[in-house]
């Protein structure tokens, strides 16, 4: 859709359900251009990660005490505790995974949905914790709210 000389995001109905339990363990793809270091410069550059599923309870094990209580019932956890991390610049992108679309009129197509928004990870003494795991906000916890709200105004 363009938008006086500019191009912007519009929401799409389905046609078919998706069944997203079936791909939800695989790797999820994440894009952004936050930092490139603990404290280092925003990416000129998009970057983008795979970022494998972690499950909530490791999730919460492996954040730190004063930072559980943001990890809750409307959150997806994905990440690597290896020096892979989101960082500051990065929230708001959006974390989505693979799933092959059948169409019997032009074939099947492999397309990219949204399962969740980069919302928060622990920083630490840095701008960034290259070592935690990204809480990202679950969409389909707020398809209600974001049916009822959005008008198709924007």
């Amino acid at each position: 859709m363009e938008v006086e000389g500019g191009h912007r995001n519009s929401v799409i109905k389905r046609r078919n359900p998706i069944e997203f339990g079936l791909v939800f363990n695989d790797a999820k793809e994440v894009a952004g251009w936050g930092l490139t270091s603990e404290n280092g410069e925003e990416s000129p550059v998009l970057l983008y990660e795979n970022l494998p599923y972690v499950d909530i309870d490791k999730c919460i094990d492996n954040a730190p005490r004063n930072f559980r209580r943001f990890i809750t019932s409307d959150k997806i956890c994905a990440g690597y505790t290896n020096g892979t991390a989101l960082c500051r610049g990065d929230s708001g992108g959006g974390l989505v995974f693979r799933g092959l679309h059948e169409s019997k009129e032009k074939g099947d197509r492999l397309r990219y949905y949204l399962k969740g928004i980069a919302s928060t990870a622990p920083t630490g003494d840095n701008l960034c914790n290259l070592y935690a795991i990204t809480s990202f906000t679950h969409l389909l916890q707020h398809e209600y709210f974001i049916r009822d709200h959005y008008s198709g105004k924007y």
